[in-house]
């Protein structure tokens, strides 16, 4: 019997169609690879292809808005479609781009806390885009691939998903 109810449990996280939260990470596809989501959690069926199209101006704002066993459950909004589907994040297909000013230091951290000691980056004044790895979607937090080739932390007050809405237009 408890064997059923956690299958049962299981299936209701995977399978039932989350709303869009408030605390929603919203993230950015690579430019050039085509990102490839499926429909259905467990399998390959019924999959759509989405990219950022330079040639028909088509860009997708992406939301993360759940995270099952290290696939995660995306909406892709661009100004003509809105496409829902599941994602794995090992494959480096989501950018988070962080704000980098000379005043503002970026604080990386080994763990989504940020009561633990932190590593302190210089801004240099560009904004670069570092290939996310894992997300904490209850607090917003965002783990990348820093420079260095490590992985790190980073609060949701340092993430930029658009130039503009850290930068300005």
């Amino acid at each position: 019997m408890k064997i059923l109810r956690y299958f049962l449990l299981l299936c209701a996280i995977i399978f039932v169609k989350p709303t869009i939260a408030n605390n929603s990470i919203r993230l950015r596809l690579e430019y050039n690879d085509p990102v490839e989501l499926s429909q259905c959690y467990l399998g390959k069926k019924n999959t759509i292809t989405i990219e950022s199209n330079l040639n028909t101006d088509e860009y997708f704002y992406i939301a993360i808005l759940k995270k099952v066993l290290g696939k995660v459950y995306i909406e892709a909004v661009s100004d003509r479609r809105t496409i829902y589907g599941w994602l794995e994040l090992k494959k480096g297909q989501l950018y988070v781009m962080l704000k980098s000013t000379e005043a503002v230091r970026i604080k990386l951290y080994r763990r989504p806390c940020a009561d633990e000691k932190y590593l302190v980056k210089e801004g240099d004044g560009e904004f670069d885009l570092y290939p996310v790895v894992d997300v904490n979607i209850r607090t917003g937090w965002v783990s990348v691939r820093y420079e260095d080739g490590k992985c790190y932390w980073v609060s949701p007050e340092v993430q930029c998903p658009w130039y503009t809405e850290c930068y300005g237009s």
